[in-house]
């Protein structure tokens, strides 16, 4: 495993609620777009998320296109195996066994450090 200091930047930040409405915006956006160009949306597979990665990155480009560039993206992920059931920490736990903080950065002077974490969790080589 590898730790790292980042910057975030001006983040496109999913841990705020309001956030969302903007992505469901842009998957409905680009799916219009790629509709009136004949062209066919993306599809997720498996671990392979063709269509999240076509949303995002069109979401950054309307984004920029109107002046606003953003350095990183953060949100929750939630493992496919826990979605089913979603297994709380404990009983009617807000936090789910399995769940992480996924972070794009987007520019790479924002990655100020990075290290080795062993499996144990302390740093350094094993």
């Amino acid at each position: 495993m590898v730790g790292a200091l980042v910057r975030l930047g001006n983040c496109f930040d999913l841990l705020d609620p309001s956030n969302a409405g903007l992505l469901t915006w842009a998957h409905q956006d680009l799916t219009r777009q790629l509709g009136r160009a004949k062209q066919p949306v993306p599809r997720n597979a498996n671990n392979h998320k063709y269509l999240d990665c076509a949303v995002f990155n069109w979401l950054y480009t309307v984004l920029e296109a109107g002046g606003k560039h953003l350095e990183s993206c953060r949100a929750v992920f939630v493992p496919l195996q826990q979605r089913r059931g979603l297994p709380r920490m404990w009983q009617r736990s807000g936090v789910f066994e399995g769940a992480h903080i996924q972070l794009c950065v987007r520019q790479p002077q924002n990655i100020l450090a990075v290290w080795l974490v062993r499996k144990d969790g302390r740093y350094g080589e094993d």
